[in-house]
C-alpha cells in the first residue's frame, strides 16, 4: 500500500549520486487516508486502533489488508507480524519503538482493544517462542507488557492443565 516512489535525479556532474528522492505515491496517501477515516475498535471510546497505526506507525498500517480494516484482532495482528519481522532483524529499535506504542495504547485502552494487544500481540508474539532473539525482545519490555504478558501466559498454563 504505502510503496515508495524514487525519484532518480543526475546531478551536475551526470553520475546520478546524491539526488536520490524518495516520496509517497498518491495512491500511497490515498490509502493511508483512506485507513485514518476507516472506523475500528474504540480505544477508551473516542479513538480508533488503525488511524493510530496509520499516524504513529505508517509502516504497519501498510500491512493491513483492506478487507481486515475494522477487524481489531486483524488490525493488531498486521503489528504483531511487523514486530516478528524486526525481532528476525534484530532492529532492536524497532522493537523498542512498537513496545511503547503497545504500552501507551493499553495505557488509554478499552476492553475489546486490551483483549486484543494482550492475545493477538502478546500472546501470538511469544506464545512458545525461545530463541535468542525472542529472549532478548523480552528483556526490552517495558514493565507493564512484562505482567500483562506474565498474565497472558499464566492463563495459558491453566488451560493447558
Amino acid at each position: 500500500m504505502a510503496q515508495l516512489i524514487q525519484d532518480d535525479r543526475t546531478s551536475k556532474n551526470g553520475t546520478g549520486e546524491g539526488f536520490s528522492k524518495h516520496f509517497l505515491s498518491y495512491e500511497s496517501f490515498s490509502g493511508l487516508h483512506r485507513l485514518v477515516c476507516l472506523k475500528s475498535m474504540p480505544v477508551a471510546g473516542h479513538s480508533h486502533f488503525a488511524s493510530y497505526l496509520a499516524l504513529h506507525l505508517p509502516e504497519v498500517a501498510a500491512r493491513i489488508d483492506y478487507d481486515d480494516f475494522g477487524i481489531l484482532h486483524l488490525e493488531v495482528g498486521a503489528l504483531e507480524l511487523a514486530m516478528r519481522d524486526a525481532i528476525a532483524r534484530r532492529d532492536w529499535h524497532t522493537v523498542i519503538k512498537y513496545f511503547t506504542f503497545v504500552a501507551d495504547m493499553m495505557e488509554d485502552a478499552g476492553a475489546e482493544l486490551l483483549d486484543a494487544l494482550r492475545v493477538s500481540y502478546l500472546g501470538n508474539l511469544f506464545y512458545g517462542e525461545i530463541s535468542i532473539n525472542y529472549a532478548k525482545a523480552r528483556s526490552l519490555m517495558p514493565e507493564s507488557l512484562s505482567k500483562a504478558l506474565e498474565e497472558v501466559e499464566c492463563h495459558y498454563k491453566k488451560r493447558a492443565s
